[in-house]
């Protein structure tokens, strides 16, 4: 099992090197046969009824993982790639972000409850579509995703590095991305869980390891296996721990079970009341800027202040990098650009370096 989870930080930049040779040919080779490849595009289909490239793919995730569960999230998604680069380079700097827990159900649901409102809106103004067409190469590869490096710069820093340092490991995936609600769902009835089949010697290994901050020694020794939706499947709880106790399989086998331990989960460092604090920061965000900067960058950047405002309201102090970032991001905010100039490089530069 070791040797298949080894595989998982290869397979990731073999899915970067993909990302980017699909991007290359579109635009320098010229080959538009396969356009942009995101789950918006299902949605986009039940709107207008052009069945793109990227809703095929959705729906090909999406049954996937009804046997696999979240596997897509922890093997395939490149935001999560680059949450995982984000942390690797913070502990090369001899930074290591504490994974702060947070009731954050409320957060997806916002932008969720936002793609659905346009669809309905769609249909109301527009109608049902009338008919399904195929254009696997409509709309192009980079449909929605910022033109500008100044702007891929300010995604880079506000969806990856920033939350990663406010909130610990995978803090995207944990606290806004919406098809996380998804991939929740899907691992209730998925088969394939992380068994504990070895004999546990309780180090932890497994939970401070964790990309989602999950309790699994606990969870095993209470279930016998990663009970929690959010699991990814990465396996890097079998990879870290010495008996290779966790184990990816199929929900066939009769697992060990300790019966004397009851499950308790671990504590939220962020409380239910928090949470509606800093989901309001990042809701009213939104609504200024989504015009402009689009759901996720608007609601990682609001995200990034409510937690801020948190830590200045419950603990009357904020780090100096936390300190910079709030005028960092409040310019930030009100650039609307979207050339690829020489102008916009310079500032994305220019960003870099201040980060």
């Amino acid at each position: 099992m070791k040797t298949i989870a080894k595989l998982r930080v290869p397979f990731m930049v073999l899915i970067y090197v993909l990302f980017f040779g699909h991007v290359a040919l579109w635009y320098l080779g010229k080959v538009n046969s396969v356009g942009h490849l995101g789950f918006g595009n299902f949605f986009l289909t039940l709107q207008t009824g052009l069945v793109s490239a990227g809703t095929v793919f959705s729906i090909i995730v999406f049954l996937l993982s009804l046997v696999l569960g979240g596997v897509f999230c922890g093997w395939a998604c490149h935001w999560g790639i680059i949450q995982d680069f984000s942390y690797w380079v913070f502990e090369r700097i001899g930074i290591k972000p504490k994974m702060i827990r947070i009731e954050s159900t409320i957060i997806p649901w916002i932008w969720f409850t936002v793609i659905l409102g346009q669809l309905v809106f769609a249909w109301i103004a527009f109608g049902l579509p009338k008919g399904f067409s195929m254009e696997l190469g409509n709309p192009e590869v980079w449909s929605g995703v910022p033109r500008s490096i100044f702007l891929i710069c300010i995604t880079m820093v506000t969806n990856s590095f920033f939350l990663i340092f406010l909130l610990g490991k995978r803090a995207f995936c944990r606290t806004i991305c919406s098809f996380r609600l998804w991939f929740n769902w899907f691992n209730h009835i998925a088969p394939l869980k992380m068994v504990r089949k070895k004999e546990c010697k309780h180090c932890g290994n497994c939970r401070n390891e964790c990309l989602m901050g999950i309790d699994v020694v606990g969870e095993m020794d209470s279930f016998g296996h990663v009970k929690n939706k959010s699991c990814l499947r990465c396996m890097n709880c079998s990879l870290v721990c010495p008996n290779s106790a966790p184990q990816a399989a199929f929900w066939s086998i009769n697992p060990e079970v300790n019966p004397e331990k009851e499950f308790q989960p671990l504590p939220l460092h962020i409380d239910s009341d928090s949470s509606l604090l800093i989901s309001a920061v990042s809701a009213i965000t939104l609504v200024f800027f989504c015009a402009f900067w689009g759901g996720s960058i608007s609601m990682s950047a609001g995200f990034c202040f409510g937690v801020i405002i948190w830590r200045a309201l419950s603990q009357k102090n904020i780090s100096s990098f936390e300190a910079l970032a709030i005028p960092l991001l409040l310019v930030s905010l009100l650039y609307r650009v979207d050339l690829n100039d020489f102008t916009s490089l310079i500032k994305g530069v220019f960003l870099i370096l201040i980060f």
